[in-house]
């Protein structure tokens, strides 16, 4: 979905962020990294730095997987997942 839409479903619904994957996930690996974003998630008040710590931490999982956060007002940048 469009990032523009997904900031108008933020804006709408007054959801403070859409979270997901870009790419198909195992979820035995995704449940793993779903712990760590929760937590970040749930402590950050600022989503693009809950990213930039995600995606510096955390950047197999989140390249692997395409996180992509959107919200109001701002959306990631989506990670391309890695040449095989």
């Amino acid at each position: 979905m469009p990032d523009e839409q997904l900031k108008a479903f933020c804006a709408k619904t007054k959801a403070r962020a859409v979270v997901g994957y870009t790419s198909d996930v195992d979820w035995l690996e995704s449940a793993a990294f779903d712990l760590f974003l929760v937590s970040r998630l749930v402590w950050s008040t600022r989503m693009d730095r809950a990213y930039k710590h995600l995606t510096q931490q955390h950047s197999q999982f989140t390249n692997q997987f395409g996180l992509k956060i959107v919200t109001r007002t701002w959306s990631s940048a989506m990670l391309s997942k890695p040449s095989t």
